[in-house]
């Protein structure tokens, strides 16, 4: 997906604190943006890489929607 900075929507502030709620609450005709995002960690896990940003967004969003951390 690409961002428009023109876009009502877009959020300047990448903060994990400012886009994990965003996220948690994003749905669009493709799914949701969590379960995309925990798709991405785990396709990040199975590759024996780590994205540090990545793992703090879905450490937040597991805070704050109480979903239990990944197996």
């Amino acid at each position: 997906f690409v961002a428009d900075p023109t876009q009502p929507q877009y959020e300047a502030d990448a903060s994990v604190r400012t886009v994990a709620p965003l996220i948690a609450a994003a749905r669009g005709p493709q799914g949701t943006n969590e379960d995309y995002l925990f798709s991405l960690e785990a396709a990040l896990a199975a590759a024996a890489q780590t994205d540090h940003y990545i793992a703090q967004l879905a450490a937040e969003i597991r805070r704050i929607t109480q979903r239990p951390e990944a197996a």
